[in-house]
């Protein structure tokens, strides 16, 4: 007989623990990101997609970011999914509260300082949804599914 001396994980159950915001489930996110995102993110955004696109049978390209952005609709669940894969920033939505973006503290560089790490999340956000953005911290989260 074998026993297992750790931790047993259960697939229901989830949690994370980032640094960044947390922004309430009414919220427009694609909204914001039109209006507030810098051209240099826009930029970015459109040619890691294109350049995705170019290697997927599943992904569209776009001329533009208005349409990149139209493509998604009134899908924010995909929006951020897909900036989180494109920007490296980790979204969690969980459904009885808000959508929490941050970065994990695992990502802080080795030559970084948690200051510099808290800036580094903070101005890529702030490219993201704008300068307004408040309510920078620490967040976590754990809840079981069943």
């Amino acid at each position: 007989m074998k026993i297992r001396n750790g931790f047993v994980s259960n697939s229901s159950t989830s949690s994370f623990h980032i640094y960044g915001i947390c922004l309430d489930e009414g919220d427009e996110i694609a909204n914001r990101i039109k209006e507030n995102a810098t051209d240099e993110m826009k930029e970015l955004l459109l040619t890691k997609n294109n350049e995705a696109a170019a290697k997927s049978s599943y992904r569209d390209a776009f001329d533009s970011f208005e349409a990149y952005m139209d493509h998604f609709e009134e899908d924010d669940y995909e929006l951020l999914y897909e900036l989180g894969d494109t920007i490296d920033l980790s979204i969690n939505h969980p459904e009885y509260y808000g959508i929490y973006i941050g970065i994990d503290p695992s990502n802080i560089g080795d030559n970084e300082t948690g200051k510099e790490f808290k800036t580094r999340v903070e101005d890529l956000i702030k490219s993201l949804l704008g300068d307004d953005i408040k309510g920078f911290g620490w967040h976590e989260e754990a809840w079981r599914d069943g």
